[in-house]
């Protein structure tokens, strides 16, 4: 006995068997095979009633629900706005009345759209097709009305063409089609296809046909009602046995996709050729339970949709085999077993179960050093110890994914930061040495630098590097020929290269200030198909750098290059403004002292007696004024005369002092400020003015010259005989130039 009782306890398995074994036994001998086949026939029976009836229910759903759409077009297509709406455009009434009537139409497709958003467009297209207004709906059920300039003409259509067949009252419903949008399906925001069913109906006016009423059917909604209704093992299919519902997603709409799911490749010919039989039946085959119903749509007379269920036998059956045993008065004692044996079985699997979840609960909530006791050595035992391994797995995972998400948090950031100062900065020496500090700081490489092609010689010139090793390289000019080493193949090549190890490629060139190089990466700096240059990263460890540094610093090049070509572009614009500053300042300088030489006053002094020439009649703080170019205040005592308070402002154009005004009044007189900023005003004023009047004298000689030389060139053309051309010559300079004599001789002497 007790070795028994050992052998049912050794494990989970001995104790389940036994229970089962014991269970099973009691009530074969308890219920009978008598009853179980007396009520075998009978249960089968139930079973195909209750499943035809279910059928049949979902069958009547699926046409009322279509019949309720068309009754839903039926009453858009009678509704008082697109009466008043066809009274105005067929009369051809004023546009403003079509507007208005148009707007009102909207508005009612808008609300009945917003109730109903099974339909993802409603329209109403006029006679010749064209959409007069249409109403999208999208997949988060909104609606909006589409603008005039949107709308589009579909009489080539089938739901157009078809619906102008018929006759008032009467609708056309299309098979299910895919939504194809752009040449592509549409997909569902859950990744279905997006079917659609197309209701249409005429509208009449005045017994013409006015248009047509178009509903967009999203079919979709039809697989909701299937999914609502059905188990998960029925199919909808249409006449060949092609999926219109089936569990497995991908199966459904196989015609439409074109798939070739169908009943035949599910089961085989014989039993698809049961299933799409015109009359509901069921049958047993391989196991399974089947039940069939056709489905004639009353919406389309042509069209029959197919419900089919398959269960496994023991499902179907299952309920009803339980009524039986329950009903077996002695199935009483096999539930006391039963829960005699449940009871043993839960004493002996509670405990270590119930440890087992909160142990679960704990590693869900994070806790990963969570570990179960092992007590046995049977199942619950191994699984004990199976757990403890998993979560130990789990917590060695989550701490390296942890370190991962750490370094490339931190490489996204860096990458980010850089980004951002590489906009900021123009100077190409600051933007070098900021690329390379922040590498070597971030990331701890060995060694940074970073070469720029040289355009003159085509030279690899290292321009910035990281610490002290840099300094001494940049300071010794150290430079590379395309080709040479690895940098030199990324320049000449303009693709990355990754050494993980550097023994292994032949072209490296090991530096002497850089000994511990195990691994290097180097990547081109393009701008478009030119390389700028190389940024090279070294490593003291083999394997150091990989395809995440590769990826990351390829980035970050990509930048400085354009960054390095704005910096040059910008420094060679500073250096144009400069020499554009400094040829202006020149020509203003010898413009105004060709002005100063040749005006007869150019001082002038305003007094008491008015206004005349006043040469070197300078006040004392003029010269002044000139040197610091600025307003200067100067006070001078009296000398046996009254006070006086000096101002003296240069006047500036172009950064040069083309002149200066001198202003002098008593000293019980003080400047205020307002007066000082006005004579500043006044000054800058002046300044133009006078560069104003040189240019219009400049402009004024141009143009004396440029009639001088028409008009005597005019004159001189006009003759044809050499006697005459000179003549005309000397009389038209000496009168143009006011010259007391003109000579013009013809051929020279030998003596001359």
């Amino acid at each position: 006995m007790n070795r028994l009782k050992q052998l049912i306890f050794s494990s989970i398995r001995n104790k389940l068997t036994a229970v089962a074994v014991i269970a099973t036994t009691l009530a074969i001998v308890l219920g009978g095979v008598y009853t179980v086949r007396s009520l075998g026939n009978t249960l089968e029976e139930r079973a195909a009633q209750t499943e035809l009836h279910n059928l049949d229910a979902v069958a009547e759903d699926i046409n009322e629900f279509l019949s309720s759409k068309e009754d839903e077009v039926l009453f858009l297509s009678r509704s008082e706005p697109l009466r008043q709406y066809l009274a105005v455009a067929v009369n051809n009434l004023s546009s403003q009345r079509v507007q208005e009537k148009r707007a009102s139409l909207e508005q009612e497709f808008l609300a009945f759209a917003q109730t109903h958003p099974v339909y993802s467009q409603i329209r109403f297209l006029d006679a010749q097709g064209q959409e007069a207004v249409r109403i999208n709906t999208d997949y988060f059920n909104r609606s909006t009305i589409t603008p005039p300039d949107a709308l589009e003409n579909h009489a080539d259509r089938s739901y157009f063409l078809q619906a102008l067949t018929l006759a008032t009252g009467e609708l056309y419903m299309s098979p299910i089609e895919l939504n194809i949008e752009g040449g592509e399906i549409v997909q569902l925001p859950d990744g279905t296809p997006d079917t659609v069913i197309y209701i249409s109906t005429p509208v009449m006016f005045n017994g013409q046909v006015a248009g047509v009423m178009v509903a967009n059917l999203r079919a979709n909604n039809l697989l909701a009602l299937m999914a609502e209704e059905l188990p998960g093992t029925s199919y909808l299919t249409d006449s060949e046995g092609y999926f219109i519902y089936h569990p497995d997603e991908a199966r459904r709409w196989s015609r439409q996709l074109e798939t070739g799911a169908r009943l035949a490749s599910q089961y085989n010919t014989q039993i698809a050729g049961q299933l799409l039989s015109p009359v509901e039946g069921t049958f047993i085959e391989r196991g399974t339970f089947f039940a069939h119903q056709p489905v004639p749509l009353s919406t389309r007379a042509d069209t029959t949709w197919y419900l089919v269920t398959a269960h496994p036998i023991g499902e179907v059956f299952a309920p009803a085999l339980r009524f039986i045993y329950i009903s077996i008065g002695v199935t009483v004692v096999l539930v006391l077993v039963a829960g005699l044996g449940a009871a043993l079985l839960g004493r002996a699997i509670a405990a270590p179960l119930a440890a087992l979840a909160e142990a679960a609960r704990h590693l869900a909530a994070g806790d990963f050093g969570v570990a179960l006791p092992v007590h046995t050595q049977d199942e619950v035992g191994q699984l004990a110890r199976a757990f403890n391994a998993m979560a130990e797995q789990i917590r060695q995972l989550v701490e390296s994914l942890e370190k991962r998400v750490q370094e490339r948090t931190r490489a996204l950031e860096t990458s980010a930061d850089i980004s951002r100062r590489l906009t900021t900065i123009l100077d190409i020496n600051e933007l070098l040495q900021y690329v390379v500090s922040s590498l070597q700081q971030v990331f701890g490489y060995y060694h940074v630098h970073i070469y720029l092609v040289d355009e003159t010689t085509g030279e690899l010139v290292m321009r910035e590097g990281s610490g002290k090793i840099g300094r001494q390289l940049k300071a010794a000019g150290h430079k590379l020929q395309p080709g040479q080493g690895i940098v030199g193949g990324v320049a000449s090549k303009g693709r990355a290269f990754l050494a993980e190890d550097v023994d292994t490629v032949p072209q490296f060139f090991r530096n002497p200030l850089l000994p511990k190089t195990q691994s290097e990466l180097a990547v081109p700096l393009r701008k478009g198909e030119k390389v700028l240059g190389v940024l090279d990263i070294q490593s003291d460890e083999k394997g150091g750098l990989s395809r995440n540094d590769l990826v990351l610093t390829q980035s970050i090049a990509d930048q400085l290059a354009v960054a390095v070509d704005n910096a040059r572009l910008f420094e060679e614009t500073q250096t144009a403004m400069k020499q554009v500053e400094i040829l202006n300042r020149r020509l203003t300088h010898e413009a105004w002292g060709e002005i100063r030489r040749k005006t007869r006053a150019s001082e002038y002094v305003f007094a008491p007696g008015g206004v005349a020439p006043a040469p070197d009649d300078w006040l004392p703080a003029m010269r002044q004024a000139i040197r610091q170019k600025k307003l200067v205040q100067y006070s001078q005592k009296g000398n046996g005369q009254m006070p006086a308070t000096d101002i003296a402002l240069p006047l500036i154009l172009r950064g040069e002092v083309i002149g200066v005004i001198g202003i002098e009044r008593p000293a019980d007189h003080p400047w205020l400020e307002d007066e000082l900023n006005a004579v500043q005003t006044l000054g800058e004023q002046i300044a133009l003015a006078l560069d104003t009047a040189r240019l219009a004298r400049e402009t004024e000689k141009a143009a004396w010259r440029d009639r001088v030389v028409s008009e005597t060139t005019a004159r001189v053309w006009s003759s044809a005989e050499v006697e005459a051309v000179m003549r005309t010559a000397v009389a038209q300079l000496g009168e143009k130039l006011g010259a007391s004599e003109v000579v013009i001789q013809l051929g020279v002497t030998e003596e001359e």
